[in-house]
């Protein structure tokens, strides 16, 4: 939604749980209860630009999107829903290129879709809007875009629930031994870091900065002589991409003054303080400056998959996109498994057709199978066929029937109960008729039962038929 009138709503949207992902190996606890410091070994990758955003957790299979260029997104179909960029609409930052506005929606829950501005300059407030409701009209505006998302991939770490922001620390010396081995050392840099962001943030002393902590801070060494330092804030009343976008500006020595209004210069000395707190510690000369901010789970991150540590830009671990995840893949099976949503043929004919239905389908999935990650999602009705006399079709359930492929460590079935309440959500909040009863199939493993799950698919169907046909 295009920022088209001053004073915008700009109370933070969504709740979200702490949470941030991205370094592994031996973790130890800090001097503060809120600070855990993992200590990782990994040769230097490729170098990213200070304050630069990148998007970790997002999918490797990318979403799909309907691009429509100079226009804003709406939330009415007819779009009369005013514009300004209202908290209960979307959530917004600013990002380098819409990719990777896109790539930020692919990493949360309950993205709809985004708003691009094409000419927003780095200090200002905002140019990525992340829609948290369906986008069901545009409106002409030459300097934005819209994209509407037509497909709902759950991310393969996990959906992204904190921001990691990233500082990394060089010596002039050729090599320099940080001693991530030493324990209490390692503790005293955690809790020094901890207390220099937190005191940022206090200083702020405005809403938009207001309950944002600092939950896991992360050390590794890049080659010889330089130190990544991960910190991860996380909020519970903060959208996470608002909190990007608070954590951002910091990175440009500025601070959020609120939506539709330039960024305020803001000296916080946040790489200064964290400069003392090395050479308090080392007794050398070292200097930090800000590297990537980074959407992540910090489930991950606290309790990161087995097989070796990774993290943006270095090497070691399993090859992936820069994050430790939410779930590990080792012993992951692919699945097929249903679920059917009784409704009408009428109904069901509206849930069919479009994107709108699809996505209601995977949100629903996503949110009830918290362990599997989601490849694919075919919806049909059932029980409508024309063939069927009118007869046979009173015999049967009608509806629409999901079928789900998807990876997971465990076999577990589909609950209905909460498949139906997740259901009936995303249905009512995209303008759908809600399904009056859900039933759920077995998962089926494919590589045991490639054809199994095609027959179970139908043969529900075929059972009412053959039922229909019997008492004729």
């Amino acid at each position: 939604m295009a920022t088209t009138t001053a004073g915008a709503t700009t109370t933070a949207g969504a709740t979200t749980t702490a949470g941030a992902a991205t370094t592994a190996g031996a973790t130890t606890t800090a001097g503060t209860a809120t600070t855990a410091v993992a200590a990782t070994t990994t040769t230097a990758g490729a170098g990213t630009t200070a304050g630069a955003t990148t998007t970790a957790g997002a999918s490797t299979t990318a979403n799909k999107y309907t691009s429509l260029a100079g226009k804003v997104c709406r939330a009415n179909a007819n779009g009369s829903d005013g514009g300004g960029r209202l908290a209960q609409f979307v959530a917004a930052t600013h990002v380098p290129d819409a990719d990777t506005c896109k790539s930020m929606c692919d990493a949360i829950s309950s993205c709809y879709g985004i708003e691009w501005d094409t000419a927003s300059g780095d200090t200002r407030d905002a140019n990525c809007e992340i829609w948290k409701v369906p986008i069901r009209g545009s409106d002409s505006n030459n300097a934005f875009s819209c994209h509407n998302k037509t497909s709902v991939l759950k991310p393969p770490k996990g959906f992204a629930d904190s921001v990691l922001a990233g500082v990394k620390v060089s010596s002039q010396n050729e090599t320099f031994d940080y001693q991530l081995e030493n324990k209490t050392l390692m503790a005293n840099i955690g809790a020094c870091v901890n207390t220099t962001f937190t005191n940022a943030l206090n200083l702020q002393n405005n809403s938009f900065y207001g309950d944002i902590q600092i939950t896991h801070v992360a050390l590794k060494t890049l080659g010889a002589n330089d130190l990544h330092i991960s910190v991860a804030c996380s909020s519970k009343t903060h959208h996470v991409v608002n909190l990007h976008n608070r954590i951002r500006t910091l990175t440009k020595n500025m601070k959020f003054n609120g939506f539709s209004t330039p960024l305020v210069a803001y000296n916080h000395g946040i790489t200064d303080d964290i400069d003392k707190c090395f050479r308090n510690e080392y007794h050398s000369n070292l200097t930090a400056a800000w590297d990537n901010i980074t959407l992540v789970n910090l489930q991950g991150l606290k309790n990161p998959p087995k097989g070796g540590p990774q993290g943006p830009g270095t090497g070691g671990g399993q090859k992936g996109n820069g994050t430790s995840g939410g779930k590990g893949t080792t012993g992951a099976k692919t699945y097929t498994a249903s679920v059917t949503a009784e409704m009408n043929c009428s109904d069901a004919d509206q849930v069919i057709l479009g994107s709108n239905g699809t996505k209601a389908f995977e949100e629903a999935f996503n949110k009830v199978m918290k362990k599997a990650t989601l490849k694919n999602t075919k919806l049909e009705k059932v029980g409508c066929s024309r063939r069927l006399n009118e007869d046979v079709r009173r015999l049967s359930t009608t509806g629409v029937q999901g079928v789900f492929t998807y990876t997971s460590t465990t076999d577990d079935k589909i609950d209905a109960n909460a498949f139906k309440s997740e259901l009936d959500l995303q249905l009512t909040a995209m303008g759908l008729p809600k399904s009056t009863k859900v039933t759920a199939q077995a998962p089926v493993e494919q590589t045991k039962t490639s054809s199994a799950m095609k027959s179970q698919a139908v043969s529900f169907f075929v059972a009412v038929l053959l039922a229909g046909i019997s008492s004729c």
